[in-house]
């Protein structure tokens, strides 16, 4: 019961994202940026009560994985957040909710999963419903809904790719990880804030 009171809590949090985005005066970098550094500092603070310590033996294990980690999620949430600025909050969910047939489709590949004949109907399914409620979305709407779309597709991508590297990292604790993912996407979105924001 407690594990699903917690998911539902999760998945209203994680729904109230662009609501909560559409309303904050800056670039999509920026908010990255400070979503990632709060993140961190919130959950090394949760991490902290718990009195636990990161096993940086394992960190360095997985060091690779865990940066590339760092970049999907930063790119992940850039580019969510450009999509909820050029696009309405349900054509750019919509194509974010994309993610997981991303996953689906680069499994066989990337983790040499089998996909059945059941897996390709419900990808060739997906694509054609979203072909269909997001391009009436688009062609109704007045403004320039379509970049906002690719934006949301985009997030989507690298929400998959995240996914995917969680695969190959080995052994850690899920809030260490999400501590280390959080810290590292924030040390590399600095630089490129800097640059390109000032």
């Amino acid at each position: 019961m407690k594990s699903k009171f917690q998911f539902i809590v999760s998945m209203i949090i994680f729904g109230t994202i662009g609501l909560v985005v559409r309303y904050i005066d800056l670039a999509a970098s920026e908010r990255a940026l400070l979503s990632s550094f709060l993140g961190c500092l919130f959950l090394l603070l949760i991490f902290s009560i718990m009195k636990k310590k990161i096993s940086w033996n394992l960190v360095k294990t997985n060091a690779l994985f865990l940066i590339f980690s760092g970049v999907a999620l930063g790119g992940n949430w850039i580019f969510l957040y450009q999509s909820y600025d050029h696009t309405s909050l349900a054509n750019a969910t919509l194509g974010y909710y994309f993610a997981p047939v991303f996953v689906m489709i680069l499994s066989p590949v990337v983790l040499r999963e089998q996909l059945s004949i059941k897996k390709i109907i419900c990808i060739v399914i997906a694509m054609i419903g979203m072909i269909m409620i997001v391009g009436e979305g688009v062609s109704a709407s007045e403004s320039d809904d379509f970049l906002g779309l690719i934006f949301g597709l985009i997030a989507a991508a690298f929400y998959a790719a995240l996914l995917l590297l969680n695969k190959f990292i080995k052994e850690m604790d899920k809030l260490e990880l999400t501590i280390i993912q959080l810290g590292t996407t924030a040390l590399l979105l600095l630089p490129y804030v800097f640059l390109t924001e000032g």
